[in-house]
C-alpha cells in the first residue's frame, strides 16, 4: 500500500548511508570494531510463495544467502527476525515453518562449514515473553519480551518500571555468551553457546 512505500522512503531516507537494503522491509548493517554483520529479516514471509511488501519468501532467501557469502573473513553475524515460532503458547513445541525453518536450515548449514564467518545467534519476538532455545545446529534463539506488554494478562503495571522490559546484549565471540541485563520486568539471562 501507498502508506507502507510512503514510510519505507522516509525510513531508509534516514540511514542509506549506513544500512544496507535489500528489500524495503529486511537489510544489514556492519560495525567495524566488533567485525559483526546484523542482518534484519522480515517475519511476514511465511512460506516460499507468500508475499509481504511485494518481497517474496524466496527473493529474501536469496538475499539472506548473499549478504552472509560477502561477509568477511574474522565477522561474526547477528540476525534480527521478529517471529520463529508462531505460537503465542507452548513455543517449545512449537516448530518453525516456512520461511523460518527454511532460515534456520541455512543458517545452521553456514556454521557447519569452515567459512571464515559465523552466526552467533538469533533474536526474535513475537510472542511477548523472554525464552531461550537453540537452532539444531547450535545457534541461540533468543527470544525477548516485549517493552509495551502490560496489564492483567502479562504483568507489569503501566507507570511502574515493570512497565518496561528492555534486554541490553553483550556477547563475548571469543568465550561464547550472551549476556541479556534486564532493565524493567524479567530477569537477566546469561546463555552460553
Amino acid at each position: 500500500p501507498f502508506e507502507d512505500m510512503e514510510y519505507t522512503t522516509m525510513f531508509t531516507r534516514q540511514c542509506e548511508d549506513y544500512v544496507n537494503f535489500g528489500g524495503q522491509t529486511f537489510y544489514y548493517f556492519d560495525k567495524e570494531l566488533s567485525k559483526t554483520r546484523f542482518i534484519v529479516l522480515d517475519s511476514g514471509l511465511n512460506g516460499s510463495g507468500n508475499t509481504a511488501y511485494g518481497i517474496t519468501a524466496s527473493q529474501q532467501m536469496q538475499w539472506l544467502q548473499d549478504t552472509i557469502e560477502s561477509t568477511e573473513n574474522g565477522w561474526h553475524i547477528i540476525v534480527f527476525i521478529h517471529a520463529i515460532y508462531f505460537s503465542k503458547a507452548y513455543w517449545e513445541s512449537d516448530t518453525p515453518e516456512g520461511f523460518a525453518a527454511d532460515m534456520i536450515s541455512y543458517l545452521d548449514s553456514i556454521n557447519s562449514q569452515s567459512l571464515g564467518y559465523s552466526v552467533e545467534a538469533i533474536f526474535a519476538g513475537h510472542i511477548h515473553h523472554d525464552y531461550n532455545s537453540i537452532t539444531p545446529g547450535n545457534i541461540p534463539i533468543i527470544l525477548i519480551d516485549c517493552d509495551c506488554r502490560y496489564g492483567a494478562n502479562y504483568g507489569g503495571t503501566k507507570g511502574t518500571k515493570d512497565e518496561q522490559s528492555i534486554d541490553i546484549v553483550t556477547i563475548d565471540y571469543n568465550n561464547k555468551n550472551i549476556k541479556c541485563v534486564r532493565v524493567g520486568r524479567g530477569s537477566n539471562r546469561n546463555i552460553n553457546y
